[in-house]
């Protein structure tokens, strides 16, 4: 039994209607105002919170809730805690969505047994009753009945109402029209706003897999099917379907992994598919496959590196690929909305939840991969309550945020940090915010002490389902782990280090490089060349040498989790922005994400006809500036780190790439490897040139301007963007390329460099 200290539970007081309203200067910081720890805004006097809402002139709004799922129950509470007039439209005769026991589409399986402990799944006001830690579908149906009953929300519930359609009022934009279907007919309601929690488990996903179409036409006895159509095993005609039979199983989350589980003793071959494994592993009949396998006519596996798995030929195919999101009663083009290609994410959405353009539209629920489901939900909704009782963002920020942070709503690396951004940008105050974030933290070890148990390979036992974790009683020695591990594990999408690091690769001391080390050190860096003197054998020695770095960096402490790095060639790079800048920077969106940012360039170079596979993953920036550079990159070390050791891993097939590779066709590969097959994209591209300038163009895109007072360098400011960037890069020039840009004219830079020109040949 693993005992855990919980603190009570996080409870707030319901809006009080005498609050009194603060002045909107005070609220937050205007756009390009200071920076606070927790996003956008600078907060200087919030004191509203969950049950202390400022509300005054603030709006209590009518709204209408789609869906009484996890998410649209969640939503409600929310509603009803901040002063809203919720109305939830549900069209089975239950709360609970997927859950409920007569469900409108039955996506979860029988036998189903949850792969996430309830400590991490349940409110933080309502514990399960279930004894066991790991529960099945009937009884987390239950739990969600139990919700809606403590919390007093079936007044609020329209139960076997379905929607049919939701459209902006011509007469008001700011209104909406909800039509739906019910047992007395079809009926239409105006509301002020909308909130959409219908969940994304209706519309499978459904990749072709390579050599598809001739497997298929090579016996009429094969098959497709998704995870959706799949139940238990031991019913009929199910069992005789699977028995002795050889199944491909494509995917490699919860649902792939129990399936491959519970069909390992009846398939006569075992094959599984997905991102995660790097090479083929055989045990007995099972098979784990990288990506990159395909199926031949003859039903063999052909692997990425050319040679045939053994096992005998697939006859079934499961994919356990997952959903697309679809809202057939949205006008998508009407609200301007994009899927991308393969509609695997949702587009203008504001941390995942506010529409960019019409914030009054709301979504609960559209991440994925979610350690913590119903936390989750209630800080997305915490912080929908809270914007429809008095936004606090303006229509430029949130669109400025959407154009950045395009991450394909796969949060599982950074969901805890998520949650307590949600709740401190919505206002939450720091007393309930303490309290909060204590109880995250006990819940983020739990789900932590889950994945370490986790099995090694897809089919193996389920172990980690028979832990059991204990509630209210105290464990110092796990406490002091839970601390330890939140900083070696932190993802921070709004907190960044406060030692701004350079590491560039220079295997020789040449004048740029040394220009480039003095000018960091002017402007507060802490400076690092990669390589001096090592040999070089091509352009992935500077990824292996950055890795080397990093890693003895943050081992020895020197370089914190968190810190801020820039990656910049030491032959082609100039350094015009202060450290301080550099961290005002990576502390606010959208680089307050967790995932590194390259320069952007107009070519799309080396590969050209990559540009075109580039476009449709990565979506339109609105700059030309929208092609990763690989001679410029950012982020908090750790994440740097951890991409490129998937850069130098290769693309899946075990195989270590050498260092005479391409690193900047590599680079796009990877882009492509991930988006293309709908995951969350591995990096992101500074489009509108905050951070980096690449200086390759037919005419100059930036004007120069003098070093401002207090000020020690002359700076560039992009024409198209306004910015003024830190670091400019000159894209393959050597010498001091730099000089043509004019500022061998400013004063400043004379002072500051040309000074050392003396002293450039003596390796100082």
């Amino acid at each position: 039994m693993l005992a855990l200290e919980l603190p009570t539970s996080t409870r707030f007081a319901s809006p009080s209607p005498t609050a009194r309203a603060v002045p909107l200067a005070h609220r937050c910081a205007p756009h390009g105002g200071a920076v606070g720890r927790f996003g956008r805004f600078a907060r200087e006097d919030w004191t509203r919170a969950a049950g202390v809402v400022l509300l005054g002139a603030m709006a209590s709004r009518k709204v209408a809730v789609i869906g009484g799922g996890p998410a649209g129950l969640a939503a409600c509470r929310s509603l009803v805690r901040f002063g809203h007039r919720p109305v939830v439209f549900e069209a089975a005769e239950e709360v609970g969505g997927i859950w409920a026991e007569k469900p409108m589409n039955e996506v979860v399986y029988k036998g189903l047994v949850t792969n996430i402990p309830t400590m991490c799944m349940q409110s933080f006001d309502l514990g399960f009753s279930a004894k066991s830690s790991y529960v099945t579908g009937p009884e987390l149906g239950s739990y969600f009945i139990d919700y809606a009953e403590h919390f007093k929300l079936r007044q609020f519930i329209r139960f076997q109402s379905r929607v049919e359609k939701v459209e902006r009022q011509e007469k008001d934009d700011e209104s909406w029209q909800v039509s739906w279907t019910s047992t007395d007919g079809s009926q239409a309601e105006d509301f002020d706003a909308v909130c959409v929690a219908s969940g994304h488990y209706e519309f499978p996903y459904c990749p072709e897999l390579p050599g598809q179409k001739e497997w298929l036409a090579a016996s009429s006895e094969r098959k497709i099917l998704h995870a959706l159509s799949y139940n238990d095993p031991e019913d009929e005609p199910i069992r005789t379907d699977f028995n002795g039979r050889s199944v491909l199983i494509v995917g490699g989350r919860s649902s792939a992994v129990d399936i491959a589980r519970e069909l390992r003793s009846r398939a006569g071959s075992l094959y599984v598919l997905e991102s995660g494994c790097r090479e083929v592993t055989c045990e007995d009949h099972c098979s784990w496959l990288p990506l990159g396998s395909s199926l031949t006519p003859e039903g063999r596996i052909l692997a990425a590196t050319g040679e045939l798995v053994s096992g005998e030929p697939v006859d079934t195919v499961i994919l356990a690929t997952g959903y697309t999101y679809r809202f057939p009663f949205l006008d998508e083009t009407a609200l301007n909305m994009e899927f991308g290609p393969v509609r695997r994410y949702v587009k203008p959405l504001y941390q995942h939840i506010i529409h960019a353009d019409y914030d009054t539209l709301c979504f609960l629920g559209i991440p994925l991969a979610v350690p913590s489901p119903l936390p989750l939900f209630e800080a997305q909704a915490y912080f929908a309550a809270s914007h429809l009782r008095e936004a606090f963002t303006s229509r430029k920020q949130r669109q400025e945020w959407v154009q950045q942070a395009c991450d394909l709503h796969f949060i599982s690396g950074y969901a805890w940090d998520h949650m307590r951004l949600l709740m401190r940008e919505a206002g939450m105050a720091d007393s309930d915010y303490s309290q909060y974030d204590r109880r995250l933290k006990v819940v983020q070890a739990i789900y932590q002490d889950r994945v370490d148990r986790k099995p090694r390979m897809p089919w193996d036992d389920d172990a980690y389902r028979r832990c059991q974790y204990q509630e209210p009683l105290l464990a110092k020695p796990l406490l002091r782990s839970l601390r330890r591990r939140s900083l070696t594990t932190s993802r921070s999408l709004s907190e960044v280090g406060e030692t701004a690091h350079i590491l560039s690769i220079a295997t020789e001391y040449r004048q740029e490089a040394v220009i480039l080390q003095r000018t960091a050190k002017l402007l507060g860096y802490r400076f690092q060349f990669c390589g001096f003197r090592e040999r070089w054998a091509g352009w992935f020695t500077k990824l292996v040498q950055y890795q080397k770095e990093l890693q003895a960096g943050l081992a020895s402490g020197r370089i914190a989790q968190t810190d801020p790095v820039l990656l910049i060639d030491g032959w082609d790079c100039v350094l015009v922005g202060p450290a301080s800048e550099f961290i005002a920077k990576m502390s606010a969106a959208p680089f307050s994400t967790s995932q590194p940012w390259y320069a952007g360039e107009r070519i799309c170079g080396p590969d050209f006809f990559k540009a075109n596979r580039i476009d449709a993953v990565y979506p339109d920036p609105g700059t030309p500036w929208r092609y990763p550079n690989a001679g410029c990159m950012t982020g908090r070390a750790e994440p740097v780190l951890e991409l490129i050791d998937e850069l130098l891993a290769g693309a899946g097939d075990g195989e270590t790439l050498p260092e005479d590779g391409d690193d900047q066709g590599r680079l796009h590969e990877h882009l492509l490897e991930l988006g293309e097959r709908g995951d969350r994209l591995p990096y992101f591209v500074d489009s509108t040139c905050r951070i980096f300038q690449c200086l390759y163009e037919a005419e100059a895109q930036w004007t120069l301007e003098d070093a401002r007072p207090g000020e020690l360098l002359p700076r560039l400011r992009n024409r198209q963007t306004g910015e003024e960037p830190i670091v400019l890069h000159g894209n393959g020039h050597t010498g001091r390329w730099f000089m043509r840009l004019g500022l061998h004219g400013c004063p400043t830079f004379g002072e500051r460099w040309i000074f050392f020109e003396e002293r450039l040949g003596h390796g100082e």
